[in-house]
């Protein structure tokens, strides 16, 4: 039982990353919604009927107007190995696995912030 709880936070951790990957390439100001979380939960309820990762990926990157995003292929296999799971989040437990999405999203804002003042560090040196 504790391999599959592994494999299945994995798989959650994963499709977590990918949601906030998209997330935050989307151009909110040219989008101009109400609610960001209530747009991004639709488009990933809706991009969720595909019918394995990749397309779901590319059916939410045009739903939400990004750009294809580069995602680490060992992601994609390891959430297309467990296709049955991943895409069962996505459809059931949408709500849950956008917020770890929007978690991911606030910590890979601020890594990045704090690489570009790392850089800015180096570069002023």
């Amino acid at each position: 039982m504790e391999e599959k709880e592994r494999n299945e936070k994995e798989v959650e951790a994963k499709l977590a990353y990918v949601l906030a990957n998209v997330y935050m390439r989307i151009p909110w100001r040219k989008i101009g919604v109400k609610s960001a979380h209530t747009f991004f939960i639709e488009r990933v309820r809706a991009a969720s009927r595909a019918s394995n990762i990749r397309k779901f990926v590319e059916s939410l990157e045009k739903k939400v107007e990004v750009p294809i995003i580069p995602v680490e292929t060992e992601y994609l296999d390891l959430l297309e190995e467990n296709r049955p799971y991943a895409l069962n989040v996505l459809r059931k437990e949408t709500n849950y696995i956008v917020m770890l999405a929007l978690e991911n999203v606030d910590k890979l804002k601020e890594a990045r912030k704090l690489q570009e003042q790392g850089q800015a560090t180096l570069g002023g040196t």
